[in-house]
């Protein structure tokens, strides 16, 4: 059983979506929930996190164990990236503008903001309807894919996961499944 739990719709970027996933497996040697012969129950953790700009469009998918670095380097990165917008995006007041080159270079050399196969540098993000230039943060992942979102619902996705626990969720989900009371 699958449930997917729209956490965070974009008001920048209207198509961007952030999903939390949650997989109950009730049988077999990957069951979520597992009960020993010993009274012992273990629970493990059956979720992930989406971002998404529409269906069969640019994606990234963080799993279960990437989630806390994940959120660790997205706070960082935006932190980053609005400490030194007007280094990085000298012209943002502009409709249109280019992000500075060697302030990039330096920026990803100097404050690299990887870890755990993800990585995270500024970039300028597009409205694909109107063309209109917004800074932007560029997430990427070995495995799960790639997104650009702008800085402006970066911000509150940010902010929404310092307060979110994903493992608190993922025992509401067991409720929902009647696995737990």
């Amino acid at each position: 059983m699958r449930f997917n739990y729209k956490l965070f719709r974009g008001s920048t970027d209207k198509n961007l979506i952030v999903t939390y996933v949650y997989r109950f497996e009730p049988t077999g040697e990957f069951a979520t929930v597992q009960e020993r012969p010993n009274g012992t129950v273990s629970i493990y953790p059956s979720f992930g996190i989406s971002l998404s700009d529409g269906f069969e469009r640019d994606s990234v998918y963080i799993t279960s164990n990437q989630y806390f670095s994940f959120v660790s380097l997205l706070e960082k990165s935006v932190k980053l990236i609005s400490d030194h917008l007007y280094e990085i995006f000298p012209n943002v007041d502009r409709a249109e503008f280019e992000i500075d080159t060697k302030t990039l270079d330096r920026f990803q050399t100097e404050k690299a903001i990887a870890n755990d196969g993800i990585t995270m540098v500024p970039a300028v993000w597009v409205n694909r309807d109107t063309n209109e230039c917004h800074p932007g943060l560029c997430i990427k992942t070995l495995k799960f894919g790639s997104i650009c979102i702008p800085l402006q619902d970066a911000i509150p996705i940010a902010t929404m996961f310092s307060t979110f626990d994903p493992h608190l969720f993922a025992i509401s989900m067991l409720r929902v499944c009647g696995r737990i009371e």
